[in-house]
């Protein structure tokens, strides 16, 4: 066994035993969600070697993420490392929540060949800011970084080098190897600035180009001269390194020496390709795996580069489509070539995810919302009424418990006061005495006893007697207690004003209620009929808002329920109280006025 397949053997066997431990997420405390993605380096043939600090395309959809549970803009996504539980750095290319899809290039400190590792992909935390850094996701060899998947189609580099790109000829298209990419022709071209991050040095110098390309069928007749088109060059005043497709071959060319793959790409499919250069060597990958190499040192190359067409205008532009452009200052390993190659397809199997996600924080789901947002107008007209009715009946039971017991006390201390001075010697002052009628006014016992006081003095002083020497006759008292009672009459329906209204709410609330869920399930239904399917997905609210109405109908004729048969007894004890009172006065006048009038007989 060889040493290499020892170490994949001896990892794989670590990772097993090291899994049933692996760390805890200080994520799980407020992210709503996780899904295992499993990136699987057995998948990828041709590595190797370790490749440190490689940025990972993630390919989001539906069936692996909720959109609906993450924000609108995806900065709760986080990308954690199952070994360590330490966040990774990773920037979108594409977050689209109504396609419900999302390209992410995650770092992963290290893929090993052979070995099998686990990341958490967390969402689900409405309070999470965004972290999302591109720059952060490349190492400093790298010099630039071509996404290409502006609607616009202009270059804009990712990387925090900032280079800058001037393009001429290129448009957008949605097809290309990573979301949208760009169309180029033969007189395409694509300039990068010249700045210290491409510069290749006299000694020691480094180069890596890859991209993805599609080359496009090009119709015409055949030529005499072979057909050449650029896809990379970059040059010093002596010479150039580039590489081209020469008669549907890859080919790399330094000055006069050329090196070419034994194999044509085929028009209408996508490529990888690369080109990595150092002191000794100079290599052509084609789809990962090396097609060419060639010993040769690479020279100092310090003026700027171009994708496309050269600016002598000796050689035409690749004539496609171009996608996911990576330069680099340094000769990356075959085994990266390969990783970038083997796991940026569609068709990888590189990165999968678990079957389904888990839920590792309880999700609370606003419901109310939920019905309030699937309301219809019928509905809404049908609450707001309710609404009303309700504010209307608790309005009126508070007022009328205040009220009620304002009275009730008020009551109390005049009957307290009434027994303590209609007794005795001064009984008849006392009950003559209108003193006692306005110490006591918000008393419905005093108001009832004004009205017995009135028309005792009235007589007394159509009669022209004196209090002390007035005699009440029996039909005297009769006719008072009439007025006392017909007062009685009118302190009930004083007090009892307004309560209609909550006998109204008892009834009427929940038929209107009712109304309002019979008209919504109709309108419910009528959309499934409309739309000549069933689906309890979208029905379910609808008929749920449409029940709202019944339970809004319901908590106004409850509360009033309640309220209307407590007001009723404090009520009807007031009103018991103050027949009693009409009894009591009566016959206290009576007693008071013939007792007297008896004494004063005797005493003549």
């Amino acid at each position: 066994m060889s040493v290499q397949k020892l170490r994949i053997c001896l990892a794989t066997l670590f990772a097993s035993v090291a899994a049933p431990a692996l760390a805890q997420s200080s994520l799980d405390e407020d992210w709503g969600y996780r899904h295992e993605l499993t990136l699987d380096a057995a998948q990828i043939e041709m590595m190797d070697t370790d490749v440190p600090y490689v940025p990972v395309l993630v390919r989001i959809h539906s069936g692996i993420l909720d959109f609906t549970k993450a924000k609108e803009d995806g900065s709760d996504i986080r990308f954690v490392n199952q070994a360590d539980g330490m966040p990774l750095d990773y920037h979108f290319e594409r977050y689209d929540p109504l396609a419900e899809l999302a390209y992410a290039w995650v770092e992963v400190p290290v893929v090993t060949p052979g070995m099998v590792q686990q990341l958490w992909l967390y969402y689900g935390n409405d309070d999470a800011e965004a972290v999302a850094d591109a720059p952060a996701t490349y190492d400093g060899y790298v010099s630039y970084v071509l996404h290409l998947s502006d609607d616009a189609g202009i270059p804009e580099d990712v990387t925090d080098n900032n280079n800058v790109f001037k393009a001429m000829g290129v448009s957008p298209t949605l097809s290309g190897m990573v979301g949208a990419g760009i169309e180029v022709g033969a007189e395409s071209s694509i300039d990068v600035q010249s700045s210290a991050s491409i510069q290749v040095q006299e000694e020691d110098g480094e180069l890596t180009f890859a991209a993805w390309i599609r080359p496009k069928q090009v119709e015409g007749e055949e030529a005499d001269e072979p057909r050449v088109e650029t896809v990379f060059s970059k040059s010093n005043e002596d010479t150039s390194l580039s590489l081209v497709i020469v008669d549907d071959v890859p080919t790399v060319r330094l000055g006069e020496s050329a090196w070419t793959a034994s194999e044509p790409l085929s028009r209408g499919t996508w490529a990888h390709l690369a080109i990595v250069a150092d002191d000794e060597t100079i290599k052509l990958f084609v789809d990962g795996a090396v097609a060419a190499v060639g010993e040769a040192e690479l020279p100092a190359l310090t003026k700027g580069e171009r994708i496309g067409a050269t600016s002598d205008g000796l050689s035409d532009g690749f004539i496609g489509s171009l996608d996911e452009v990576y330069r680099s200052n340094k000769a990356r390993s075959s085994s990266r070539i390969a990783l970038m190659a083997n796991s940026q397809g569609v068709r990888t199997r590189f990165v999968h995810f678990a079957p389904e996600p888990e839920q590792v924080k309880e999700e609370h789901h606003n419901y109310f919302a939920i019905l309030v947002g699937a309301l219809t107008t019928d509905a809404w007209v049908i609450i707001i009424l309710l609404s009303i009715m309700s504010a209307i009946s608790w309005m009126i039971m508070f007022a009328k418990w205040r009220m009620f017991g304002r009275t009730n006390g008020y009551n109390k201390k005049f009957s307290q006061y009434f027994r303590e001075h209609t007794h005795g010697a001064d009984s008849r002052a006392a009950v003559t005495n209108l003193e006692l009628t306005k110490k006591h006014s918000h008393s419905s016992l005093g108001r009832l006893f004004s009205i017995g006081q009135e028309e005792l003095n009235r007589r007394i002083r159509a009669e022209g007697s004196s209090v002390d020497g007035y005699i009440m006759a029996p039909e005297t008292a009769a006719a008072i207690r009439s007025a006392m009672s017909a007062g009685a009459v009118e302190e009930e329906q004083r007090l009892g004003r307004w309560m209609v209204l909550l006998t109204i709410a008892i009834s009427g609330g929940p038929f209107l209620g009712l109304l309002g869920t019979v008209l919504g399930v109709m309108i419910t239904f009528a959309g499934v009929a409309a739309a000549g399917e069933v689906n309890v997905t979208a029905i379910a609210p609808g008929i749920a808002a449409a029940l709202l109405a019944t339970v809004a109908g319901l908590a106004v004729a409850i509360p009033a329920l309640f309220g209307y048969n407590y007001l009723t007894g404090q009520l009807d004890n007031i009103l018991a109280k103050n027949q009693i009172f009409v009894d009591e006065l009566e016959k206290n006048m009576a007693e008071i006025f013939r007792a007297n009038a008896t004494s004063h007989r005797n005493e003549g």
